[in-house]
């Protein structure tokens, strides 16, 4: 029997893989990092708003993911999840955009799809971590030992 991942440890995997894609992606279509009133936002794939701030933000969360997958998977995915719907709300509210260009806080453009995004992601994350129980204090995980066909069953 081998060890399969959990919901956490996957959602880690995959999202922490694709935010990181996703902020390198976006370093080919934008890559200024005007705020303020300057804010400006490239389109990335013709859906996406995106900045250097915006694509930063992906790698360093997706860079993130895929480091605390293998242990950390529950904590990554409860934090990421957060952080994301809290990212998708704000968009949303258009929190602190500019007169020129949607964004959060005149940093960081947006737009619906990058809302809808963020609030998708971030909910699976917090499924995620709630579908993966908690490790006990105190006790780590060991893996379930191999039998070999050339081994008896007792």
């Amino acid at each position: 029997m081998t060890h399969r991942p959990g919901p956490a440890t996957l959602y880690a995997s995959v999202v922490g893989a694709l935010l990181t894609m996703i902020g390198l992606v976006g370093f080919l279509h934008g890559s200024n990092f005007a705020t303020g009133d300057s804010l400006r936002s490239e389109s990335m794939l013709g859906i996406f708003a995106t900045n250097g701030w915006w694509n930063l933000a992906s790698l360093a969360l997706g860079m993130t993911g895929l480091l605390l997958a293998p242990r950390g998977g529950r904590a990554y995915s409860l934090l990421a999840g957060a952080l994301l719907i809290a990212w998708g709300v704000a968009g949303f509210a258009e929190l602190g955009g500019s007169a020129n260009i949607p964004g959060i806080l005149q940093i960081v453009p947006t737009n619906s799809a990058d809302d809808i995004f963020h609030l998708v992601f971030g909910l699976l994350g917090l499924i995620a971590a709630a579908a993966t129980p908690r490790p006990l204090p105190g006790r780590r995980a060991r893996p379930v030992p191999q039998r070999t066909r050339s081994q008896p069953i007792n």
